[in-house]
């Protein structure tokens, strides 16, 4: 049985992805063995969390004074493409390989094939709107991860998108939804890609 205070703690931190009762507790002990000075360092830096925003565009986490962050403020990026991403984590991994030069979108989670109702969860809506008022995007770059989840979630993009897809087209406007190609594993998370093998399925999309 733990002290009150370190359960409170433990029950906390569960709620974090890939952290169990037992790597909570251990965390929470290693932090009572620390210095006092680094203890109070983590409870700044988590504080100071609140500072950060969301980009007005993508909804990208950044800390600029501006609404928009600073991929989406850029004027030199290709703005008839756009990649939807599923998490930050997942921008942050691709805009470290340099290969895409468009701009991007964060869904904000993935849809379960098990919970229809997850769509409620994530930001389509809000990138569907904006794709229906901008003349200018051409492809749609749909970068979810090669899990059950992220072919789910991309399913169903395609889907939402399409009226939008045969409006554009009907006008004569170019424009196509794509998928990254082979090369990522099945069951990998977007996040845990290398740029090679990003690189060869950004390259392959279709």
């Amino acid at each position: 049985m733990y002290p009150e205070r370190i359960q409170k703690l433990i029950d906390m931190l569960i709620r974090l992805p890939g952290i169990g009762p037992r790597q909570a507790a251990r965390l929470i002990y290693r932090l009572l063995d620390e210095r006092d000075d680094f203890r109070e360092s983590i409870s700044s830096g988590i504080l100071g969390l609140k500072e950060l925003k969301k980009c007005v565009r993508c909804y990208k986490t950044h800390e600029d004074k501006n609404t928009m962050c600073k991929i989406c403020r850029s004027e030199t990026r290709n703005s008839k493409v756009y990649m939807i991403v599923e998490k930050d984590m997942d921008l942050d991994t691709i805009e470290k390989t340099g290969v895409h030069e468009g701009f991007y979108f964060v869904l904000g989670g993935a849809l379960s094939p098990l919970m229809p109702e997850s769509y409620k969860h994530i930001r389509l809506k809000n990138f569907s709107d904006f794709l229906e008022k901008d003349n200018n995007v051409e492809e749609v770059i749909l970068a979810t991860s090669a899990t059950t989840e992220g072919d789910h979630t991309a399913q169903f993009i395609e889907k939402i998108l399409s009226p939008i897809i045969n409006k554009k087209t009907s006008l004569g406007k170019p424009f196509n939804i794509t998928r990254l190609g082979r090369g990522l594993s099945t069951g990998l998370e977007l996040e845990y890609s290398d740029r090679e093998t990003f690189k060869s399925a950004y390259l392959n999309r279709r």
